[in-house]
């Protein structure tokens, strides 16, 4: 989950990703995981290194990076604390707290690495959460980043809406997103820089989620907007509107239901070096 100042724009977001944790967890943090493995790869990180997670959700990465620095100090920190609560803990894992990313709590030059995974687009002010992890950085230590590329069109989130639309459903208020800052590589890679880190290197890759109509279904109802919108509905009306919707996914190719967008990686590293 992202986190980000404070404010009521922020505390909504934070609440609607308490309420869709349990579905987080079972849903989508599994899909992120092997993308926020990806992210932590060329991060260099020796068996006693530091490691702070922003945005750690539901804290499913920390045991990978448990694993890079088994003698390490690993830390996760998110703004929403359904989520943290269902972070793992126990002895020789990883310390979770709930956290603002701009005002992180610890001292200039805590860790070696920073990772924000699929975060940085939920902060009204994306840079001062980078500077704010460039400051918790020691020199040379680095950063790593993962976004969404451009919003494309969806075929079954438009038969969503539209279903849910004819059922009289409210439509939720929107939550507030900077993803125009970072959405491909060149501006990832220029945040990095304007935030002050060296050596910014960014990329796009392809994300292809292949789901079928239940599949669709359990995702749109298990958590965000989606599920904030059905649930709008009354309880006898569900059953009705999942039929209908049901019946036109199932009239469409197959390939329709593929969900398909990109993901933007990037990395950069705090300037200096650190005094021996």
């Amino acid at each position: 989950m992202g986190e980000g100042t404070s404010g009521t724009g922020v505390a909504r977001t934070a609440e609607r990703f308490t309420a869709w944790a349990e579905g987080y967890r079972e849903i989508w943090a599994p899909i992120l995981l092997p993308w926020n493995v990806r992210l932590a790869e060329p991060v260099e990180l020796s068996p006693v290194a530091s490691v702070l997670e922003v945005g750690t959700g539901v804290g499913n990465l920390l045991g990978v990076l448990r694993q890079r620095a088994p003698r390490g100090r690993i830390v996760g920190v998110d703004y929403s604390e359904g989520m943290v609560a269902l972070a793992p803990r126990g002895p020789g894992l990883a310390s979770v707290a709930v956290m603002d990313a701009v005002r992180l709590g610890f001292a200039d030059g805590s860790f070696d690495a920073v990772l924000m995974p699929f975060m940085l687009f939920l902060v009204p002010d994306p840079l001062a959460a980078l500077r704010e992890a460039g400051r918790v950085l020691r020199p040379g230590g680095e950063v790593a980043v993962t976004a969404w590329g451009p919003d494309a069109p969806y075929g079954p989130l438009a038969v969503w809406n539209e279903e849910l639309d004819r059922a009289g459903a409210p439509r939720p208020q929107p939550m507030a997103r900077t993803d125009e800052l970072m959405d491909d590589p060149a501006k990832l890679a220029a945040l990095l820089t304007e935030a002050g880190f060296e050596d910014p290197r960014a990329t796009g890759e392809p994300f292809v989620l292949d789901m079928d109509v239940e599949g669709v279904i359990r995702r749109h109802t298990g958590l965000g907007l989606t599920r904030t919108r059905y649930e709008s509905l009354a309880p006898e009306d569900r059953r009705a509107f999942l039929d209908r919707f049901r019946e036109r996914l199932s009239a469409l190719p197959p390939e329709e239901l593929v969900f398909r967008d990109e993901v933007v990686l990037g990395w950069g590293r705090r300037p200096g070096r650190e005094l021996s």
